[in-house]
């Protein structure tokens, strides 16, 4: 679990996100991490969820820097991506990039929520055969 460059809304805090973490014993945990850690800690788990801000298919880290599915190498194959950030799953490219490294990969293709609460639904991908 990630929680990049946010823990939360910015008047719901960390409750919100805590109801949609994942609910598995085994969880390792980083809060506004660098993006070699992250891939460090890819190669160590079968399912990624992201919390957080994104843009054009990145996911921004708590470092000032990013992730793309592009930086994360094949050597990397997830379950599971759930990647709760807007515009995380902006194009279709974006979504073949995410499945090159996980079998489904959950995420935005828009904003996430609009101000005045109207939370946008998921997309849902899976990879084929």
């Amino acid at each position: 679990m990630v929680y990049g460059d946010r823990r939360g809304p910015a008047r719901l805090g960390n409750l919100v996100a805590w109801l949609f973490e994942p609910r598995k014993a085994n969880k390792l945990k980083l809060i506004h991490p660098s993006r070699e850690q992250v891939l460090d800690a890819l190669q160590k788990v079968d399912g990624f969820w992201f919390w957080g801000h994104g843009n054009d298919g990145r996911l921004h880290l708590g470092s000032g820097e990013s992730l793309s599915p592009a930086d994360i190498p094949d050597s990397v194959q997830l379950q599971s991506a759930e990647l709760r950030a807007c515009y995380s799953l902006c194009s279709e490219a974006i979504a073949q990039e995410w499945l090159r490294v996980a079998k489904t990969v959950s995420g935005f293709p828009g904003v996430t929520m609009e101000y005045w609460g109207l939370v946008h639904r998921m997309v849902h991908e899976k990879r084929a055969g």
